[in-house]
């Protein structure tokens, strides 16, 4: 499959709830499904989820400080603009956002760009 699934949310790190177990669920399902399947959060390099993501999994973590907190105009562009390296460095991508709060950010990412 030459479709790309991205699940685009804002933590996966070291949180519990139930959005995040259901994206890593679907991420892990897909995968094994042999779907090309990649995940974008606002964490930190070196993050840890506190649920098990297969390794086929890839996972973008974005963020340039914790998630959850006020955030500078300039850290938020720095955000962006590693959104937007990640989303047009593919091609045939779907995303699929699961906090409405994140949505004008990625829309901002894709500007110009033919994203699903």
């Amino acid at each position: 499959m030459n479709e790309t699934l991205v699940f685009c949310a804002i933590s996966l790190h070291q949180m519990a709830g139930g959005l995040e177990k259901n994206i890593v669920l679907l991420a892990n399902h897909f995968s094994e499904k042999k779907y090309n399947v990649e995940i974008i959060t606002f964490d930190l390099p070196g993050s840890k989820s506190f649920y098990s993501i297969n390794p086929n999994v890839i996972w973008h973590q974005t963020g340039v400080q914790l998630p959850h907190r006020s955030i500078s105009f300039a850290d938020r562009f720095k955000v962006l603009k590693n959104i937007h390296s990640v989303l047009n460095s593919k091609q045939d991508l779907v995303l699929i956002i699961f906090h409405h709060g994140i949505l004008f950010r990625f829309f901002l990412s894709t500007f110009f760009k033919r994203k699903k």
